[in-house]
């Protein structure tokens, strides 16, 4: 009995199998981290008052004299296995951003210590022109992980949502979800 007890910890405290997430940032950043280009002129912030479904969002905020070309995001780190499909999902809205502005949700395969692997970047992406201001759309995208190559020591995917293309303007981020295909 002892052993079966010890298995289920070991099985909570080192899980093998991938993680489902989701995150509607209804109280703060929801182990969400961020990341900027150099003489990037941005604000991460959590919005505890604008939310798709609930208040609470995250959200990117371009200053004055950010350049149009920086990329910034948000990003968290997913544990992943070979072989297997997973499906990334968020909401995005924007506010003042320009018409050619990128937004994008996208993957990098990383190993089980964080290391990138040289894969690239996996994303989908929409312009501003697409999204209207106040309105919310869903960016989705399917990833079957491959088990060779680059990719056969994979253990995360990093995952990002974030602008580019914008010297100015606020893009929202909502209800979060990754999950494993069945």
């Amino acid at each position: 009995m002892l052993t079966f007890f010890a298995l289920i910890l070991f099985l909570i405290l080192f899980p093998a199998f991938a993680e489902n997430v989701e995150s509607a940032f209804t109280e703060d950043f929801d182990g969400w981290g961020n990341w900027k280009s150099a003489n990037s002129v941005v604000q991460f912030v959590h919005d505890p008052d604008v939310g798709r479904t609930d208040p609470g969002s995250l959200s990117i905020i371009l200053g004055a004299g950010h350049p149009d070309e920086k990329s910034v995001c948000f990003l968290r780190r997913l544990v992943v296995e070979p072989s297997k499909t997973y499906t990334g999902l968020v909401f995005v809205k924007t506010e003042g951003v320009n018409d050619d502005a990128t937004i994008s949700l996208g993957f990098q395969g990383q190993d089980a210590k964080g290391n990138f692997l040289g894969t690239g970047v996996q994303s989908t992406r929409i312009k501003g022109r697409l999204v209207k201001s106040g309105e919310w759309k869903r960016l989705v995208y399917t990833i079957r992980v491959p088990d060779t190559g680059k990719w056969q020591n994979v253990g995360r995917l990093l995952c990002t949502v974030g602008i580019s293309h914008s010297e100015k303007g606020q893009v929202w981020f909502d209800d979060f979800q990754f999950f494993l295909n069945p």
